[in-house]
């Protein structure tokens, strides 16, 4: 992904601020972009290059013919570039974007809902429309604290028990050696 300096620089970033991005393929021909700096879901990022490996999207049968369409219809300029295998999608705001190639089925019929589900296939992705960044942030760390405690309180329960076993051993040896 590349931003222009303009976008980046209308963010007014300072060294403590977080940006957070998060892309992410929601079906065979779809993806999505969000963006949060300060915790702030940013939605104008005029100028923004997105590259995917063909391969991420498999299916095209022509990359070379690949279009970009997001939820409201509008169209986006996708340029392929064979010696790396690669699809360029000029953006110019966050959210849903959807690929089609010259062989598959146009998209701009789709009403809003049906792109909505299209993108989804009826599973929640888990990313919503309101910026909780910090609090799904704290979410993760409290699981991986909770997974820790459970890994070593399994340590500390087995490790008596492999004491046993291992004292059970020395001592059935002792014993036959006399």
């Amino acid at each position: 992904m590349t931003f222009s300096t303009d976008t980046v620089n209308g963010w007014k970033i300072n060294a403590e601020d977080k940006i957070q991005i998060g892309i992410e393929k929601t079906s065979e021909t779809a993806f999505f972009l969000r963006i949060f700096v300060r915790g702030e879901k940013v939605t104008e990022i005029p100028g923004t290059v997105v590259e995917f490996q063909t391969s991420v999207f498999g299916g095209f049968k022509s990359p070379e013919t690949v279009k970009a369409e997001d939820v409201q219809g509008n169209q986006y300029t996708v340029s392929y570039q064979e010696k790396q295998n690669v699809l360029r999608v000029e953006i110019g705001q966050t959210g849903d974007y959807f690929l089609t190639d010259g062989e598959s089925e146009n998209i701009g019929d789709q009403t809003v809902e049906d792109s909505v589900e299209a993108i989804s296939d009826g599973e929640d992705i888990g990313f919503t429309e309101e910026p909780m960044p910090e609090e799904e942030t704290e979410q993760k760390t409290e699981q991986k604290t909770e997974n820790s405690a459970k890994q070593f309180l399994m340590i500390i329960l087995t490790l008596p028990a492999v004491c046993i076993l291992v004292a059970a051993i020395i001592f059935a040896i002792r014993k036959k050696r006399r």
